[in-house]
């Protein structure tokens, strides 16, 4: 669900970034006749690498909550444990 809503938002970004390109003096026939045609693979790296920037940056979230909820657990039996030695201690006379 949360990889969605992320991809939705980098679509959403690109989007509004297009949008506010072709507000400026640009018109289409402009920006396909650019000189270095390898702007457009840059350009595309850019937003390749800032697609998976943060599908990887959720997936680390995701494994930091996992990994904290288990360790939470482990301390959270830590203490149980000792309230019932301090429960068996004190119920012996």
């Amino acid at each position: 669900m949360k990889n969605k809503q992320i991809q939705m938002i980098v679509l959403l970004c690109i989007g509004l970034l297009l949008f506010f390109v072709s507000g400026l003096d640009f018109n289409s026939v402009v920006l396909l006749n650019v000189d270095p045609w390898w702007m457009y693979f840059v350009v595309l790296g850019i937003f390749v690498s800032a697609y998976y920037f943060m599908k990887h940056s959720v997936e680390d979230k995701k494994i930091d909550e996992e990994f904290i909820e288990k360790e939470g657990q482990v301390f959270m039996e830590r203490i149980e444990e000792d309230r019932e030695k301090r429960k068996r201690l004190r119920e012996e006379p």
